[in-house]
Formats: C-alpha cells, sequence, structure tokens
C-alpha cells in the first residue's frame, strides 16, 4: 500500500529576502525525537538548506508534548529556482518518519 503525503506549498520568496519563522504543532510527543528539514534543488537532489533540532539555532523543540517546533527565518541565500523537501522525524527508537513533502519557489 502506497502512502501519499500531503506536498506543503512554502511561501513563495526572491534572493536576498528573509524566509519567515515557521511554528508547527504536531500533536504527537516528540520527546526525545530530532527534526530535520532539507531543501533540495529540483533535478539534481542535492541539499541546498537543512536544519536539524539537534545543531543549535536551527530547529527548536518549543512545546515537545504538544509536538510544537519552530524553523527559524532564514536569509534566502540560495539561487534561484524550484525546490523540494521534506520534514523528517527521528524517534528516540531510532524509527524515521518523512511527515510531508516541501516545494519552494524562489525568485531574483
Amino acid at each position: 500500500m502506497s502512502c501519499n503525503r500531503q506536498t506543503i506549498q512554502m511561501e513563495c520568496v526572491n534572493v536576498g529576502e528573509t524566509y519567515p519563522a515557521e511554528t508547527i504543532t504536531l500533536g504527537i510527543d516528540i520527546t526525545g525525537c530530532t527534526l530535520i528539514r532539507d531543501i533540495k534543488a529540483l533535478g539534481s537532489g542535492i541539499i541546498a538548506k537543512s536544519w536539524r533540532s539537534d545543531n543549535v539555532g536551527e530547529i527548536t523543540i518549543d512545546d515537545a508534548a504538544a509536538g510544537e517546533y519552530t524553523v527559524p527565518k532564514w536569509p534566502v541565500d540560495i539561487a534561484a529556482g524550484n525546490y523540494a523537501g521534506e520534514d523528517r522525524i527521528i524517534y528516540a527508537n531510532g524509527d524515521v518518519q518523512d511527515l510531508w513533502d516541501l516545494s519552494l519557489k524562489v525568485s531574483r
């Protein structure tokens, strides 16, 4: 059985702008979990931007019991183009789950 994850269209942005912070609430306990967001150039699959909750200043877990986390605002210092990505959770037991797919358009 295949699973079709939701694709979230991120806010369109221009090179040099600041992408706004995003706070997400999963509604599940994420205590001990690691959260990852990767943004990859379409076509090449090369990671253009990546955030992790276990790296200081990247993803912040605001309320682990409620599953609330924040991806901080970031300077759009990647090339203009189309990007795809995902938010991923690594549970404390080592299980991995992609939460949803991301789509991002960066203009000049």
